[in-house]
């Protein structure tokens, strides 16, 4: 049984720790021996809210800290299928190479990051390679709160799949900036 919460909360004036008042929803305790598939990808940057998906679905969580409701809602992709679904349900007694290439290959969903001045979820997601060290598509998603609209744009390849969202942009850090320098794709929210 996987009745524990998702993440602990430090509170470094206190020096205390504090279990999120989040469990994993059920879905993803049918799953628990999916590796790190299942490990929760926390977003707490946010004052009222702490988002959460695992990287094996296209589901969102957010726990809205006033009222304790937790939203959850799809960011479904239209280039993609909307889950990773596990080889096989024997997954821990696979060995090391053999678990570790699967989840590299494998579709992942990435965390998602809540941004306020735009009232948007923003996240991106890899479509499943068919060789370890192959390409991989690469997808920018964009959730509108107030219109429940869901865009997806697929990234070029010359962008990372390293980024931040700040203040209303995506910023997606380009490849092979060299030594001295980082260099980044700037996407205003707004404009999409």
């Amino acid at each position: 049984d996987v009745d524990v919460a998702i993440g602990k909360v430090y509170d470094a004036e206190t020096r205390s720790l504090e279990l999120l008042p989040v469990l994993y929803p059920e879905p993803v305790k049918a799953l628990f021996q999916v590796g790190s598939l299942t490990m929760p990808r926390i977003n707490a940057s946010d004052k009222d809210r702490i988002v959460y998906n695992f990287p094996y679905s296209s589901q969102v969580y957010a726990f809205m800290k006033e009222t304790g409701e937790v939203q959850t809602f799809s960011m479904n992709s239209n280039a993609t299928s909307n889950r990773a679904e596990p080889k096989d349900v024997n997954i821990k007694e696979r060995n090391f190479r053999k678990n570790f290439e699967f989840e590299r290959m494998t579709l992942r969903f990435g965390e998602v990051h809540y941004d306020k001045a735009s009232d948007v979820y923003v996240r991106m997601h890899f479509d499943a390679r068919e060789e370890m060290f192959g390409k991989q598509d690469a997808y920018l998603m964009v959730y509108k709160c107030k219109t429940g609209e869901m865009t997806e744009y697929e990234l070029p390849k010359h962008l990372s799949t390293r980024y931040f969202v700040v203040d209303g942009c995506v910023y997606i850090q380009l490849k092979n900036s060299d030594d001295t320098h980082l260099r980044f794709a700037v996407v205003q929210l707004e404009n999409l």
